[in-house]
Protein backbone atom coordinates (compact mmCIF):
# COMPACT_ATOMS: atom_id res chain seq x y z
CA UNK A 1 0.00 0.00 0.00
CA UNK A 2 3.06 2.27 0.69
CA UNK A 3 4.45 1.49 -2.86
CA UNK A 4 0.41 2.68 -4.37
CA UNK A 5 1.35 5.88 -2.38
CA UNK A 6 4.13 6.42 -3.50
CA UNK A 7 3.37 6.18 -6.94
CA UNK A 8 0.11 7.98 -7.06
CA UNK A 9 2.38 10.84 -5.16
CA UNK A 10 5.09 10.39 -7.92
CA UNK A 11 2.59 10.77 -11.01
CA UNK A 12 0.78 13.47 -9.56
CA UNK A 13 4.30 15.74 -8.66
CA UNK A 14 5.11 14.32 -12.29
CA UNK A 15 1.62 16.16 -13.84
CA UNK A 16 2.20 19.01 -11.91
CA UNK A 17 5.57 19.69 -12.88
CA UNK A 18 4.74 19.04 -16.74
CA UNK A 19 2.16 21.35 -16.21
CA UNK A 20 4.01 24.18 -14.90
CA UNK A 21 6.67 23.59 -17.41
CA UNK A 22 4.48 23.71 -20.09
CA UNK A 23 2.28 26.92 -18.05
CA UNK A 24 6.01 28.68 -17.92
CA UNK A 25 6.87 28.07 -21.80
CA UNK A 26 3.74 29.56 -23.28
CA UNK A 27 4.02 32.52 -21.15
CA UNK A 28 7.86 33.00 -21.63
CA UNK A 29 8.24 32.53 -25.15
CA UNK A 30 6.51 34.45 -27.18
CA UNK A 31 9.40 35.68 -29.13
CA UNK A 32 9.96 31.83 -30.43
CA UNK A 33 9.85 31.38 -33.81
CA UNK A 34 8.61 28.02 -34.96
CA UNK A 35 9.34 26.40 -38.35
CA UNK A 36 6.84 24.89 -40.53
CA UNK A 37 8.12 21.70 -42.28
CA UNK A 38 6.67 20.93 -45.47
CA UNK A 39 4.21 18.12 -45.89
CA UNK A 40 0.99 17.03 -44.24
CA UNK A 41 2.18 14.36 -41.68
CA UNK A 42 5.52 15.57 -40.89
CA UNK A 43 6.63 15.16 -36.65
CA UNK A 44 10.39 15.54 -36.54
CA UNK A 45 12.38 12.68 -35.42
CA UNK A 46 16.17 12.57 -36.35
CA UNK A 47 18.03 16.07 -36.02
CA UNK A 48 21.41 17.08 -37.07
CA UNK A 49 23.96 19.69 -37.89
CA UNK A 50 25.78 20.01 -41.15
CA UNK A 51 29.08 21.91 -41.24
CA UNK A 52 27.66 24.69 -42.83
CA UNK A 53 25.20 25.08 -40.04
CA UNK A 54 21.86 24.01 -42.07
CA UNK A 55 19.97 21.47 -40.36
CA UNK A 56 18.47 17.94 -41.55
CA UNK A 57 15.20 16.46 -40.07
CA UNK A 58 14.24 13.31 -40.70
CA UNK A 59 10.38 12.95 -40.89
CA UNK A 60 8.25 10.28 -39.02
CA UNK A 61 5.01 10.03 -40.87
CA UNK A 62 6.11 10.73 -44.31
CA UNK A 63 9.90 9.84 -44.60
CA UNK A 64 10.75 12.49 -45.38
CA UNK A 65 14.39 14.23 -44.66
CA UNK A 66 14.45 18.34 -45.05
CA UNK A 67 16.46 20.92 -44.58
CA UNK A 68 16.49 24.02 -42.94
CA UNK A 69 19.01 26.40 -44.12
CA UNK A 70 20.53 29.70 -42.40
CA UNK A 71 17.82 31.87 -43.16
CA UNK A 72 15.18 28.71 -42.11
CA UNK A 73 14.15 28.21 -45.63
CA UNK A 74 12.85 24.65 -46.01
CA UNK A 75 13.37 22.63 -48.44
CA UNK A 76 13.53 18.82 -49.36
CA UNK A 77 17.05 16.82 -48.86
CA UNK A 78 15.01 13.39 -49.27
CA UNK A 79 11.63 13.79 -50.32
CA UNK A 80 8.14 11.91 -49.08
CA UNK A 81 8.97 8.13 -49.96
CA UNK A 82 12.23 8.93 -52.18
CA UNK A 83 14.76 6.76 -51.75
CA UNK A 84 12.84 4.00 -49.65
CA UNK A 85 12.85 6.09 -46.53
CA UNK A 86 10.24 5.42 -43.93
CA UNK A 87 11.33 7.05 -41.00
CA UNK A 88 14.47 8.78 -40.35
CA UNK A 89 15.27 8.01 -36.72
CA UNK A 90 18.89 9.25 -36.42
CA UNK A 91 21.84 10.65 -37.92
CA UNK A 92 25.71 10.33 -38.02
CA UNK A 93 27.76 12.34 -40.25
CA UNK A 94 31.53 11.09 -41.69
CA UNK A 95 32.50 14.83 -42.61
CA UNK A 96 36.12 13.24 -43.81
CA UNK A 97 33.89 11.64 -46.84
CA UNK A 98 31.01 14.26 -46.71
CA UNK A 99 28.81 11.01 -46.03
CA UNK A 100 25.31 11.01 -44.08
CA UNK A 101 24.67 7.67 -42.55
CA UNK A 102 20.45 7.35 -41.68
CA UNK A 103 18.70 4.76 -39.31
CA UNK A 104 15.76 3.78 -41.49
CA UNK A 105 12.87 1.98 -39.53
CA UNK A 106 9.64 0.74 -40.84
CA UNK A 107 7.10 -0.67 -37.97
CA UNK A 108 5.40 -2.95 -41.23
CA UNK A 109 7.89 -4.72 -43.55
CA UNK A 110 7.05 -6.76 -46.56
CA UNK A 111 6.65 -9.38 -44.30
CA UNK A 112 4.39 -7.30 -41.91
CA UNK A 113 6.76 -6.93 -39.37
CA UNK A 114 8.86 -4.02 -37.95
CA UNK A 115 12.45 -3.79 -38.95
CA UNK A 116 15.26 -1.32 -39.54
CA UNK A 117 18.19 -0.85 -41.79
CA UNK A 118 20.67 1.89 -42.78
CA UNK A 119 20.84 4.53 -46.01
CA UNK A 120 23.75 6.43 -46.85
CA UNK A 121 23.78 9.32 -48.80
CA UNK A 122 26.37 12.05 -50.07
CA UNK A 123 25.28 15.18 -47.62
CA UNK A 124 26.70 17.69 -50.13
CA UNK A 125 24.63 16.30 -53.01
CA UNK A 126 21.64 14.62 -51.36
CA UNK A 127 22.47 11.42 -53.31
CA UNK A 128 21.56 8.30 -51.93
CA UNK A 129 24.69 5.87 -51.93
CA UNK A 130 23.67 2.99 -50.51
CA UNK A 131 21.25 0.68 -48.19
CA UNK A 132 22.76 -1.82 -45.82
CA UNK A 133 21.08 -4.51 -45.80
CA UNK A 134 18.88 -3.94 -48.89
CA UNK A 135 16.36 -5.19 -47.19
CA UNK A 136 15.21 -4.79 -43.37
CA UNK A 137 16.50 -6.43 -40.67
CA UNK A 138 13.24 -7.77 -39.24
CA UNK A 139 13.09 -7.66 -35.40
CA UNK A 140 15.79 -5.01 -35.38
CA UNK A 141 15.12 -1.09 -34.25
CA UNK A 142 18.20 1.01 -34.96
CA UNK A 143 17.56 4.13 -33.03
CA UNK A 144 20.67 5.37 -33.32
CA UNK A 145 23.84 5.80 -35.71
CA UNK A 146 27.08 5.89 -34.18
CA UNK A 147 30.51 5.80 -35.77
CA UNK A 148 32.86 3.73 -33.62
CA UNK A 149 36.03 5.40 -33.50
CA UNK A 150 37.71 2.28 -32.52
CA UNK A 151 36.91 0.22 -35.48
CA UNK A 152 36.65 2.67 -37.85
CA UNK A 153 33.40 1.57 -39.26
CA UNK A 154 29.67 1.17 -38.46
CA UNK A 155 28.74 -2.36 -37.24
CA UNK A 156 27.88 -5.14 -40.13
CA UNK A 157 24.30 -6.00 -39.77
CA UNK A 158 25.18 -9.47 -38.59
CA UNK A 159 27.20 -8.21 -36.34
CA UNK A 160 24.14 -6.63 -34.81
CA UNK A 161 21.37 -9.60 -35.61
CA UNK A 162 23.77 -12.18 -33.95
CA UNK A 163 23.21 -10.58 -30.34
CA UNK A 164 19.37 -10.31 -31.28
CA UNK A 165 19.22 -14.00 -32.64
CA UNK A 166 20.78 -14.99 -29.58
CA UNK A 167 18.43 -12.94 -27.12
CA UNK A 168 15.79 -14.73 -28.95
CA UNK A 169 17.16 -17.98 -27.63
CA UNK A 170 15.30 -19.65 -24.99
CA UNK A 171 19.14 -19.76 -23.26
CA UNK A 172 18.68 -16.02 -22.68
CA UNK A 173 15.48 -16.51 -21.18
CA UNK A 174 16.36 -14.90 -18.12
CA UNK A 175 17.49 -11.69 -19.11
CA UNK A 176 14.98 -8.91 -18.98
CA UNK A 177 15.49 -5.32 -18.90
CA UNK A 178 18.86 -4.74 -19.88
CA UNK A 179 20.68 -2.85 -22.54
CA UNK A 180 22.64 -4.65 -24.25
CA UNK A 181 25.22 -2.43 -26.11
CA UNK A 182 26.81 -3.60 -29.22
CA UNK A 183 29.16 -0.60 -30.17
CA UNK A 184 32.42 -2.35 -31.31
CA UNK A 185 34.32 -0.89 -27.87
CA UNK A 186 33.26 2.68 -28.21
CA UNK A 187 31.43 2.87 -24.09
CA UNK A 188 34.57 0.86 -23.02
CA UNK A 189 36.63 3.64 -24.67
CA UNK A 190 34.48 7.04 -23.57
CA UNK A 191 34.99 5.79 -19.85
Amino acid sequence: MKNLKLTIVGLLLSLLAVNGTYSQSNNQNKNVKFIALQGNSTFPEGIIALPNNDILVGGFGDGSIQRIDKNNKVSYFSESGENGMVIAVGFHLDTKKNRLWVANFNFKTESGNPGSQFKVFDYVTGKLLKTIPEKFIEGAFFNEVTMDATLKRVAQPSEMASVIAFLAMPAASYITGQNIIVDGGMTAHAL
